[in-house]
């Protein structure tokens, strides 16, 4: 199951920039060949780290299959120790996920990435949500992580706050400062990044225009990825399978 899947977004810059982290180091500017370079997603890394290219002579997409059986296994441990609705209904639910996008599992896709590992944490949090602070360390970091995969993840790191509460309450001063730490590192480095590839510290956000460096991507480059991204949840497929933009209005039509 972890052959490439040929996907729009694997063929037109996912495989580069995957070949890119393999080959090279940082290449400052590197979006300016291809606006969509521009989008770090901690993702790339792990699958040129783990693609097995050098032994194999091709990329191994296992991520997303590993992460999937992961889960699933974990799942499936739950119900053997408590046989409850809500460990099947778990279950199911994920065998639902898997059924919409068993397609795409041996992709390079982050979004699949960002929804079996933001899946694993909603139940995780759901299961011991009564003491949280025993599983500081997943509500803390996993939605750190998840920021770096998908930028659209960012509403988790909300979350985050909760173990940083409980545990000043806690007075568990040390533990807060290490959290602190990890996580800034964690999270500078992947800034720092996008500083290096994009120019900007968050890209395509080109509000957030801290420095001016001579590799920049032009800002009407990123604001056009911008207004993409935001129109492609509004993509409407008709039966001949062309796609157009519609404003949101349109929706609510007939």
């Amino acid at each position: 199951v972890s052959f490439m899947i040929d996907t729009y977004d694997a063929k037109y810059y996912h495989l580069q920039q995957i070949e890119s982290i393999s080959r090279f180091p940082i290449i400052k500017g590197l979006a300016n060949l291809e606006d969509r370079y521009g989008f770090n997603s901690n993702s790339f890394l792990l699958h040129s780290l783990f693609g097995l290219k050098s032994i194999l002579g091709y990329y191994f997409f296992s991520l997303n299959p590993f992460l999937f059986f992961g889960v699933f296994a974990f799942l499936l441990k739950n119900i053997s120790q408590k046989l409850s609705f809500f460990n099947i209904a778990a279950l199911a639910v994920f065998v639902f996920i898997y059924q919409s996008v068993a397609h795409f599992l041996s992709s390079s896709n982050s979004d699949i990435t960002s929804v079996i590992i933001a899946y694993y944490f909603i139940i995780r949090v759901i299961q011991q949500r009564a003491d949280l602070q025993s599983i500081y360390l997943v509500v803390f970091f996993i939605p750190c992580v998840l920021l770096t995969v998908k930028l659209s993840s960012a509403t988790f790191t909300l979350i985050s706050l909760i173990p940083i509460y409980l545990l000043y309450k806690s007075k568990r001063y040390k533990a807060i400062t290490s959290l602190l730490l990890i996580s800034g590192l964690m999270l500078g480095i992947w800034l720092l990044r996008n500083v290096f590839i994009s120019g900007y510290l968050i890209y395509p956000y080109p509000n957030i225009d801290l420095f001016n460096v001579d590799w920049k991507v032009p800002q009407t480059v990123a604001i056009i990825q911008k207004n993409y991204i935001r129109d492609f949840a509004y993509l409407v497929f008709d039966s001949n399978e062309r796609v157009s933009l519609y404003k949101l209005k349109h929706f609510f039509v007939n």
